[in-house]
């Protein structure tokens, strides 16, 4: 079992595939929900080929950050390509690895999270941005929407829903975390 006691896929193994990346299969087909390959897509109940799900952590606490990167690696669909620890210096890993996602704090040293957003948009326009933050103000949410972020996420938001939102932005789908009322 993985974080929040879910059970984890079937166990896989990478191997790469005609026109570069990898695709993650099945060590043995047919048990426990295995697929041919390709990553599934949660709650949809479908199966898609291709590539695993490439994404970049953008932190300013390496403890944090570290936590983070080991819960999406607990998962064989999601690679984790790149991290950096400050705004302008994510921009550039981004435009250089160009991830399908990235996890962006909004205070970071250097450039605030808000206009990397922004630039990743301008740069990277393919990138989808999940903001993952420990601020729940609306206004926040509606600044980060604005910069072009297609989710927000809290912290404290257990593992499955990081996991389930990092799924769902590449499909282009926008994941804005509920909050508990006061």
């Amino acid at each position: 079992k993985s974080c929040a006691g879910r059970p984890t896929w079937p166990r896989v193994r990478k191997r790469s595939w005609p026109g570069g990346g990898r695709v993650h299969e099945p060590v043995r087909a047919g048990v426990g929900g295995a697929h041919a390959g390709g990553r599934r897509v949660r709650g949809v109940g479908c199966e898609m080929r291709g590539p695993p799900i490439a994404v970049v952590v953008v932190h300013d606490d390496a403890r944090l950050g570290g936590g983070t990167r080991w819960i999406l690696q607990q998962e064989p669909s999601i690679e984790v390509v790149g991290e950096s620890g400050r705004g302008d210096e994510a921009v550039e890993v981004v435009a250089d690895l160009q991830p399908d996602v990235v996890l962006l704090d909004l205070r970071l040293p250097g450039l605030p999270g808000i206009d990397v957003a922004r630039q990743i948009a301008v740069r990277s326009p393919k990138t989808r941005v999940l903001i993952l933050t420990a601020y729940d103000e609306e206004d926040y949410v509606l600044e980060a929407l604005q910069a072009g972020a297609a989710g927000y996420l809290l912290k404290t938001a257990p593992c499955e829903e990081l996991l389930e939102a990092v799924h769902a932005v590449p499909a282009g789908n926008t994941v804005l975390q509920p909050t508990a009322p006061p």
